[in-house]
């Protein structure tokens, strides 16, 4: 992986529940999961980025282009969301006002070095959100992209995402953003990523699937559990696409 990613897990969180040590088990030179309160001391580390949906929360692209001041995501948003709902949420729309969104850099080196996210429910991730020592961080949100976790959670829209699938995610759009995708590489993950050359610049390394593997327990687990249940009887699966 091309960063270190340092995973913070409520300390209810039930490790044969959760995705996190699929990350931690196929990638342990990079991936370091913590029980909160304890975390490592990011208050040195300018290249650092937390993944959560908060109202100062930049795109992806925006790491590579700077945050764009003329309208904030947390006001785009707040008149879309119904009684119960929290800002805190992932992206649901993309405005005009917006460049392209899968811009492709062409830069040498990723604008991180390293990625925090937090292990938990999203009522219980409140609570870690709210620790200073995250709160100095800048904060990211990811694209839509539609859950395939078993795991219901109440009241919460598909794209609530696991957390072995959100760091895939946050991989895809940083590889993409930086070099593009390559041209037969094939993936309805990337179906609206451009598409670009290696051939076009020397140090472009295009999306092949570099992080794929990631994917590989959560997968046998998804395959697994289905040939136990009927895909349309999970409620997991029930919930609605958007809130």
């Amino acid at each position: 992986m091309p960063i270190k990613v340092d995973i913070i897990k409520h300390r209810r969180e039930i490790d044969g529940k959760s995705t996190a040590a699929h990350a931690a088990v196929l990638a342990p030179g990079y991936v370091n999961i913590y029980t909160y309160p304890d975390m490592p001391d990011y208050s040195s580390d300018e290249r650092t980025v937390l993944l959560y949906p908060g109202t100062e929360a930049s795109t992806v692209q925006e790491l590579f282009t700077g945050k764009q001041n003329s309208q904030s995501y947390a006001d785009s948003l707040l008149s879309e969301l119904p009684s119960g709902y929290n800002v805190g949420t992932l992206m649901t729309k993309i405005f005009d006002s917006d460049k392209k969104i899968n811009s492709i850099h062409h830069v040498e080196k990723l604008p991180i070095d390293r990625l925090i996210l937090i292990d938990s429910t999203w009522n219980q991730s409140r609570g870690i959100f709210s620790d200073e020592r995250l709160q100095k961080l800048p904060k990211v949100v990811l694209q839509n992209r539609i859950s395939q976790f078993w795991r219901h959670q109440k009241g919460s829209p598909r794209w609530y995402l696991s957390t072995v699938e959100a760091l895939h995610q946050m991989l895809l759009e940083l590889h993409v953003g930086a070099w593009g995708c390559c041209e037969d590489y094939n993936s309805i993950l990337t179906t609206n990523f451009p598409k670009h050359s290696s051939e076009i610049c020397d140090f472009c390394k295009p999306y092949n699937g570099q992080y794929d593997d990631l994917l590989f327990f959560f997968k046998y687990m998804y395959e697994k559990l289905h040939t136990l249940y009927k895909h349309d009887d999970l409620l997991a699966y029930k919930r609605p696409m958007q809130i």
